[in-house]
């Protein structure tokens, strides 16, 4: 797993004074599901926290997933507990699957509905998507946003 990253905690430009005083971080209620992008212990030790995707769900009942780390590292029994999924707000950079490719690109969170899940982005190449499912994402700085 990579080095340990540096706390650092984002204010959101556009979310609603409840979410912003949540934290950078979505609540334990939070599901889990596979393509996630998440912040996850790895191998449940020590108190450094790595960008990943969950990558297995199919244990969820049991609380135990599959994180696939940005790093290339794979833990395939990643307690519930051990895992963080950032609160995105807007002015978050995000790099966003488009279109039917499977393909990332650079974006900006420009807006979000939390009633459903879902993120309007704008891609640094101008072009705008309305209706980008979490899923869909990951978070430029989802391992800087824990503290050590």
């Amino acid at each position: 797993a990579p080095a340990a990253p540096a706390a650092a905690a984002k204010a959101p430009d556009d979310a609603d004074d409840a979410d912003a005083a949540k934290g950078p971080f979505e609540g334990d209620e939070c599901p889990i599901v596979e393509d996630l992008h998440v912040v996850a212990r790895f191998g449940a030790v020590g108190e450094h926290w790595y960008a990943g995707t969950v990558q297995d769900a199919t244990r969820a009942a049991e609380g135990v997933f599959t994180v696939a780390f940005d790093d290339g590292d794979v833990d395939d029994a990643v307690r519930r507990e051990d895992i963080r999924v950032p609160r995105l707000a807007g002015g978050d950079r995000v790099e966003a699957l488009y279109g039917a490719t499977d393909h990332y690109y650079p974006a900006t969170v420009v807006g979000v509905n939390s009633r459903d899940g879902v993120y309007r982005l704008k891609f640094d190449d101008g072009d705008v998507l309305p209706r980008a499912p979490r899923t869909s994402l990951r978070v430029l700085d989802a391992d800087d946003r824990v503290a050590a």
